[in-house]
């Protein structure tokens, strides 16, 4: 009768297994439905309605690379490529795939990749042109044929503030004279110590030895005036 009892309580104590609750599955379900709502929608739009790649009016497979809807022909020459391909009534799509066909489409992708194709250039191949369709499709999407030429941008130098220029301009044209004298600083110990400029040390010395010779000139004369002992 104990082993029963233990027996019994261990099984109450079993950890029941968890479930997924309807209302996650039903939200999952409604996110899908809304995606497939989009979608439809999307392929509906007047520029979607036929194949961007050929003149079949075929728009059952959506192309992720360039988010264009193609017929069953082209949707196969752009998966030999290889490009993305997912079928709008069998493939399950993302969220963001949605989103970016819905902000692409036919039109945005020939403003892209058509910006300068002409009808008398390059024809739009019939659906039934295989060997054409692979020749525009490489031509439009592989080596961007028609795509618009854009140069590539210029790197333009640094440009300084207004202020910044005229010091560098004035720097440049109007170099004072004094910067000559104060690039041999005293520390540096270059070039002459500071002082007079160099000729006039020797003119003092000799304005003192005419001074000199005058004042003790034993002869008459001016040496008589300078400081001379009386008589």
């Amino acid at each position: 009768g104990f082993s029963s009892s233990r027996g019994s309580s261990h099984r109450q104590r079993e950890v029941p297994r968890l479930e997924e609750k309807p209302g996650r599955r039903m939200s999952q379900k409604s996110k899908e439905e809304k995606i497939v709502k989009l979608l439809k929608e999307i392929q509906k739009r007047p520029d979607n309605k036929q194949c961007a790649d050929c003149t079949s009016r075929g728009n059952q497979y959506v192309v992720l690379n360039f988010n264009v809807f193609a017929c069953t022909t082209c949707s196969g020459i752009h998966r030999e490529i290889p490009h993305r391909i997912k079928s709008v009534g069998m493939s399950t799509f993302k969220q963001e795939e949605v989103d970016a066909l819905d902000a692409g489409g036919n039109d945005v992708a020939k403003g892209l990749y058509m910006a300068s194709w002409t009808q008398e250039e390059f024809p739009m191949p019939g659906e039934d042109d295989t060997a054409k369709i692979k020749q525009f499709i490489n031509a439009k999407y592989v080596n961007k044929r028609w795509a618009p030429r854009t140069p590539p941008p210029q790197q333009a130098p640094p440009q300084l503030p207004q202020q910044q220029q005229f010091q560098q301009q004035q720097q440049q044209f109007q170099q004072p004279p004094q910067q000559q004298f104060q690039s041999f600083a005293p520390s540096s110990g270059l070039g002459p110590p500071p002082g007079p400029p160099p000729g006039l040390p020797a003119q003092s010395e000799e304005l003192n030895s005419m001074l000199g010779n005058m004042r003790f000139d034993g002869g008459g004369g001016m040496g008589q005036g300078f400081g001379a002992p009386p008589p």
